[in-house]
């Protein structure tokens, strides 16, 4: 018994000690400063921070869970972006961004990736399905006189949505007139009266007029494209 007692505690002081874990105390958070939407992509960025002895950060992006970029930067803080973070999918509707960081650690000569002690931040972001309108182009006559006109020739176009598109011509955003070339996908151009100062306004409404309204678009009386 004896013998088995001493060859047991002599295995036991051979042993090698367990690792600690060199991820135990490293700590991660991420920001996202500000995103805007484009037509193509996102355009988003934000603040990264490390703690517990990381030496840097792997940040995983994804869109709708499609994963996107990974990036891995040094150090134990900084910012990040994206000017454009290109859109997968660009169908109207709601969607979320969401940045997941994880610290990373020195280890000798391994660079460990602590992906238990990774911190997620969402940021959701919709992209229309409203129409979007633009006007192109205007030609004017203007008179003077103490009371000055300029009669004119303003071409607008249309495009995202649901076609066909009903258009509206107004001034100064009001006095909305429904355009003569209805319904249809455009362009239009329509004759416009106004006085320097005010605003062409310009707007549709998709689906052939049952649909979604656009934003407003306008252009200066007597100010060319």
């Amino acid at each position: 018994m004896k013998l088995w007692i001493s060859l047991l505690v002599g295995c036991m002081a051979a042993a090698p000690a367990m690792a600690a874990d060199p991820c135990s105390t490293a700590t991660v958070s991420v920001t996202i400063t500000d995103l805007k939407l484009g037509e193509d992509s996102l355009a988003v960025n934000g603040t990264w921070q490390v703690g517990g002895g990381a030496v840097g950060v792997l940040m995983d992006f994804r869109i709708n869970n499609a994963r996107g970029p990974i990036e891995s930067r040094s150090g134990t803080s900084g910012s990040w972006d994206f000017p454009q973070l290109e859109l997968i999918d660009k169908s109207c509707g709601y969607y979320e961004l969401r940045i997941t960081a994880y610290p990373s650690v020195q280890d000798g000569p391994r660079l460990i990736h602590c992906v238990a002690q990774g911190s997620s931040i969402p940021r959701p972001f919709q992209i229309s399905c409203a129409p979007s309108v633009e006007i192109v182009d205007c030609q004017w006559e203007c008179g003077g006189g103490e009371a000055p006109q300029c009669s004119g020739i303003c071409s607008a176009s249309a495009r995202l949505g649901r076609p066909g598109y009903v258009p509206f011509w107004g001034v100064n955003g009001e006095s909305w007139q429904q355009g003569a070339e209805t319904p249809s996908e455009g362009p239009w151009s329509q004759p416009v009266t106004c006085s320097p100062g005010q605003r062409i306004s310009f707007k549709v409404r998709d689906r052939n007029g049952r649909g979604l309204w656009s934003e407003v678009d306008e252009i200066g009386c007597g100010v060319t494209e």
